[in-house]
């Protein structure tokens, strides 16, 4: 449960509210249509009888001449500067039409220079252009095309990434944490209001990010989400691939990965799933989460936008001294220095050495902040990738590896600058080792695998933790009493269907794990990958959809707050493993 390892007591709270199915909430677009003709419904008289390239074309090379060729002479005199024009997913394409001196049917446009590549594209010819014999476009017409990939001369890459700022307004309240100063004493009932169970947030500290980060290769494409946030739920990455596609941005969800921090001072009532409403997100809201995915969308809009000719390349290296194991004192198989030290690191820039982005992926939980804090903030995540952004340029996108049972060392504002600082200084330094290449082998691959039902198994063998204390309890265990009970929740209360992805950059490969699988998890999945004939083995952890912990079958029967929080059985780990390896294994 992202709610910090002191959340057991908030059981009792989510028991009393299990009949509440309430939320808080406050588009849609269309197009409209008349007065204009395509390449597939032409009008008699002075007509368009066909286009270069054809309607409807794909993979249009960016210097391909477009023409116009009419059934009849055009009048030149009616050929003015907006007769003929060309617009993509952004906007105008700056150019200028003239008729061919050798033939008065055909007009010419001839753009301000190379169209951008892995965009759509649209003619129109206005109405009103005349022939020579005064007959006139009736109606406007319209046709469209694709552009295809053009990365130039021995350079078959085009990345493009952007950061956007998705910091909700005062007043929403702040995810992660669903007890402590965070949680009222008593639900604010107020409608107007947007939030129910836990305070308002106070303010900004740090912005809360949106990144997006989009690769090609001309035949594959994938895109990488980062968020500012305590976690993913499947309906944000719908929502927002939706809304980017709508505006010219040709991706759908498996071809999209989206990767949460896990900051526990992100954006909260986004998620109508009620368990995470009412343990640490609070009740939805449809305005905040409408403009939550507008941000994650324009993440995306610009990326793709930016797509130009790239280099990439990959490295890895230990760092240790900023993180610690935090379930030493459940499991008798773990100390304090039972982590995963590997950062890795992907560099991508341009031809000419410009930063475009670098992705760096670590595991590390957003705790250096407590459940006092009011204010937003991205936590050591986020300081980390601004201090990266400020010495390097382009962007910087933290995707979380295995967190499940890490922490970090540093705690508080200072702790982010401190432990911000160190991890930054090795993300510059491992990526100035990194070496690039203007060709790698891309691949993208995705797969939803069903869980079943989530099941709260509140068995006192299982409590550990600071639960063990109690008296009471601590007897009934020596005994070898164990009462509980076991609460199955429904897909309304928390996904039970997860997609599971990996995207291979040449001899390196991500695979994404929906949720906060603990460091013995992801050193599993990084061996299978290595046993695959990966080099470097990435585990993108709280992606796609979030099933809460993800502890291994030995650390499920110890109990504890991470395995009592792994929701999908004692085999959780196991079936996770071998989902994240079936992925990995078909982008081989």
């Amino acid at each position: 449960v992202p709610g910090g390892r002191h959340s057991l007591p908030l059981i009792g709270l989510l028991l009393g509210c299990l009949i509440l199915g309430c939320s808080k909430s406050s588009s849609s677009t269309g197009s409209a249509s008349g007065g204009t003709a395509s390449a597939s419904s032409q009008p008699s008289g002075f007509a368009v009888a066909g286009v270069l390239p054809a309607d409807g074309a794909q993979g249009v090379s960016v210097t391909t001449p477009l023409q116009v060729i009419f059934n009849a002479e055009v009048d030149a005199a009616s050929m003015s500067p907006g007769a003929v024009t060309l617009d993509d997913d952004v906007g105008p394409v700056q150019g200028s039409a003239t008729l061919d001196p050798s033939d008065p049917r055909r007009a010419i446009f001839t753009p301000a220079g190379p169209l951008a590549p892995l965009r759509n594209h649209m003619i129109t010819v206005a109405g009103g252009l005349r022939d020579t014999n005064g007959g006139s476009l009736s109606v406007t017409f319209r046709s469209t095309f694709r552009t295809g990939p053009q990365a130039g001369p021995g350079n078959t890459l085009l990345a493009g990434a952007a950061a956007v700022d998705a910091t909700p307004r005062r007043g929403v309240p702040l995810a992660g944490f669903g007890g402590g100063h965070r949680r009222l004493p008593f639900p604010d009932l107020n409608p107007f209001d947007e939030h129910t169970f836990l305070r308002p947030s106070e303010g900004t500290h740090d912005p809360i990010f949106a990144k997006a980060l989009v690769l090609s290769d001309g035949s594959n494409t994938a895109a990488i989400i980062t968020l500012d946030a305590i976690a993913t739920s499947r309906g944000i990455v719908i929502d927002a691939v939706r809304k980017a596609a709508a505006r010219g941005v040709p991706l759908t969800e498996d071809q999209v990965m989206v990767c949460s921090s896990h900051t526990h001072s992100g954006p909260g009532a986004v998620t109508n799933l009620r368990f995470w409403e009412l343990a640490a997100a609070d009740l939805f809201v449809q305005h905040v989460f409408d403009a939550y995915t507008d941000a994650v969308a324009e993440s995306l809009v610009r990326a793709w936008s930016d797509l130009g000719p790239a280099h990439l390349g990959t490295g890895s290296t230990s760092l240790r001294g900023v993180s610690k194991n935090r379930r030493a004192s459940d499991s008798p198989f773990l100390t304090r220095d039972s982590i995963d030290d590997e950062l890795g690191v992907i560099r991508v820039d341009r031809p000419d050495g410009t930063p475009v982005a670098t992705v760096w992926n670590f595991a590390l939980h957003g705790t250096a902040l407590g459940s006092s804090n009011m204010h937003y903030s991205a936590d050591i995540m986020g300081g980390a990738s601004a201090f990266v952004q400020a010495d390097v340029g382009g962007v910087a996108l933290f995707a979380n590896g295995a967190e499940g049972d890490i922490s970090p060392l540093h705690g508080g504002f200072s702790g982010i600058d401190t432990g911000g600082r160190i991890i930054a200084d090795a993300i510059i330094d491992l990526r100035r080792q990194t070496t690039t290449a203007a060709s790698v082998v891309l691949r993208n691959y995705s797969e939803m695998v069903p869980f079943g039902d989530a099941v709260i198994d509140l068995s006192i063998q299982r409590t550990g933790g600071a639960m063990r204390q109690i008296n009471f309890i601590q007897t009934l265990a020596n005994l070898g009493i164990n009462p509980g009970m076991s609460i199955s929740l429904g897909s309304d209360w928390l996904e039970n269907e997860f997609r599971f992805q990996a995207i291979r950059l040449g001899d390196t490969v991500i695979a994404s794990v929906p949720g906060e699988a603990i460091h013995e998890l992801g050193l599993q999945i990084k061996d299978a990958g290595r046993q695959l004939g990966f080099q470097r083995p990435f585990v993108f952890g709280l992606a796609n959809g979030h099933m809460s912990y993800i502890a291994t079958e030995r650390e499920w029967h110890l109990g504890g707050y991470e395995g009592m929080a792994t929701f999908f059985g004692a085999r959780t780990a196991n079936r996770v493993l071998d989902s994240a390896t079936r992925v990995m294994t078909r982008v081989r």
